[in-house]
């Protein structure tokens, strides 16, 4: 298989589909496999993945493999997560005007954009709600 593997490109494009397919369903499957199936994704079939610049399809078996290898980790860390990604509740303008928090000396918006895991900080100036918020400035 290594061998027709290394000759034509989309053999492993058609092998990474086919274990990405075995990994969505692989709830079906006894548990007594999930680990040996799992950790075989995670040591070869997501490696190959990533150097073949599939990186959806990586993230997505690596994701995968966590799920089955680590059930409990797996279902802890997608609550935190989902839970930090809430959004914040947006201040009230009028109770930021009486209050004097800042708001309309900075002119600036946080906002938040999550790349896979990670929480990326955006700083946007944005004319139109700091003049709604500052109608003085």
């Amino acid at each position: 298989m290594l061998l027709a593997m290394a000759r034509d490109v989309r053999v492993i494009l058609i092998k990474l589909a086919d274990r990405s397919h075995n990994m969505r369903t692989l709830g079906d499957v006894p548990r007594s496999k999930w680990a040996r199936i799992a950790s075989e994704t995670l040591e070869i079939y997501a490696p190959i993945a990533h150097r073949l610049g599939l990186n959806e399809t990586y993230r997505e078996l690596q994701d995968l493999s966590f799920r089955y290898l680590h059930p409990w980790r797996y279902t802890t860390l997608t609550k935190a997560v989902t839970k930090a990604r809430k959004p914040a509740p947006r201040p009230d303008p009028e109770s930021a005007q009486r209050s004097g928090s800042g708001l309309c000396r900075s002119r600036h918006q946080r906002s938040y954009r999550w790349a896979g895991k990670i929480a990326v900080l955006h700083l946007q100036e944005d004319e139109h709600q700091a003049s709604e918020l500052c109608p003085g400035d």
